[in-house]
């Protein structure tokens, strides 16, 4: 992945807390879900 990611890098690079680092975690696992032609899909639940 070696493409312009202004975003993931100002994350990765500034933000070192434990939450942080799960959103990153999960955005890695997003992109690498979408690279191999998965779908993903959004269910919101109302209470």
């Amino acid at each position: 992945m070696s493409q312009n990611r202004p975003i993931s890098t100002f994350i990765e690079k500034n933000y070192l807390h434990f939450n942080a680092a799960a959103l990153v975690d999960a955005a890695k696992g997003y992109k690498k879900h979408i690279a191999e032609g998965k779908k993903c899909w959004f269910h919101w639940l109302a209470q």
